[in-house]
């Protein structure tokens, strides 16, 4: 039964863009990140095939499906810290522009209470 999920989650990783052009959908772009976790996939599925075919064949080198789940553990959670890492820069950028409009507000609105004594005129300054 694993062995069938591993095999089908590698074909379908592989197969992705060969079945996007035989069907004729637009093919998806491979990200790093996408790289990066086909490779753990791939190398947990490898050390799994392994892993379960070494006892039947007696081969050498039993018990190795874990290292290669650890690998494949250690692609996704570089994944999800690097995008944490992207958004997060993503989010200062977008604070820092937001804080613009204030320090041009407080600089260039005048302070006297001039300003303040025209009808129907409010004075907002954004922080």
């Amino acid at each position: 039964m694993v062995l069938a999920v591993l095999v089908v989650l590698v074909v379908s990783t592989c197969a992705g863009g060969l079945a996007e052009r035989v069907v004729g959908l637009a093919p998806v772009s491979v990200t790093r990140d996408f790289t990066i976790v086909r490779r753990g996939l791939f190398i947990f599925a490898g050390l799994a095939f392994w892993d379960n075919l070494s006892g039947p064949l007696h081969l050498p080198l039993h018990r190795v499906e874990p290292f290669g789940f650890v690998a494949f553990l250690g692609a996704l959670g570089y994944v999800a810290a690097r995008q944490t890492l992207e958004r997060d820069q993503q989010l200062g950028e977008i604070q820092k522009e937001l804080r613009l409009p204030g320090v041009f507000s407080s600089r260039f609105c005048p302070r006297s209470s001039l300003f303040r004594e025209i009808s129907g005129w409010q004075r907002v300054t954004f922080r």
